[in-house]
């Protein structure tokens, strides 16, 4: 099912050439981030009941977010303690706090835990600027509640986003990050 979008522009159907052409708005380039040369697919639409109604979808595809994201990799223990499953929660309470949601704890032995973070700049509600410096405050916190940071690897993961509205990139920046690419796959 299509959901519209509340905002509505009129628009004159121009000759180009031997063909009709219909110019797309700046607000609208922005909110779908449109760019010059992308291909789409016109689609002619009818609507029959009492009266006939007719129009023309322009198919831009689906939408990725493509994100060269930081992934962590840290060993963690308690002081030689056996890490409880409340330890662990109170652990990954810290990331929710922070927003940092793709994440994966995986026991290593009684006292200590592997987990594997992803730190995004990609959420429901726009981008997120996470730096190194925040992570380093964020496992500060994490050795103040008594946990022990054993060892710790930087790396890169190549994410893949399929279900986050174009605009919703655009709502509160004017520019993407660089890590961050876009595009519109036509099939």
């Amino acid at each position: 099912m299509w959901e519209y979008d509340d905002i509505i522009f009129d628009s004159v159907v121009r000759r180009s050439g031997g063909s009709l052409v219909i110019t797309i708005p700046p607000e609208l380039k922005k909110r779908f981030l449109l760019s010059e040369g992308q291909h789409v697919k016109l689609i002619g639409v009818v609507k029959k009941g009492l009266h006939i109604e007719g129009g023309i979808l322009i198919y831009f595809g689906r939408f990725e977010i493509m994100e060269e994201a930081l992934k962590i990799t840290a060993i963690i223990s308690k002081d030689g303690e056996s890490l409880s499953n409340e330890d662990i929660r109170e652990l990954t309470g810290i990331f929710d706090k922070y927003n940092l949601s793709n994440y994966l704890v995986n026991r290593v032995d009684e006292s200590t835990i592997k987990i594997e973070l992803i730190v995004s700049n990609i959420s429901e509600e726009g981008i997120l600027y996470i730096t190194k410096d925040d992570i380093k405050r964020i496992l500060k916190e994490i050795e103040k509640k008594g946990f022990i940071v054993k060892e710790i690897k930087e790396g890169v993961e190549e994410m893949v986003w399929h279900c986050i509205d174009p605009s919703i990139l655009v709502r509160y920046s004017s520019e993407l990050p660089k890590n961050i690419k876009v595009k519109w796959v036509l099939k």
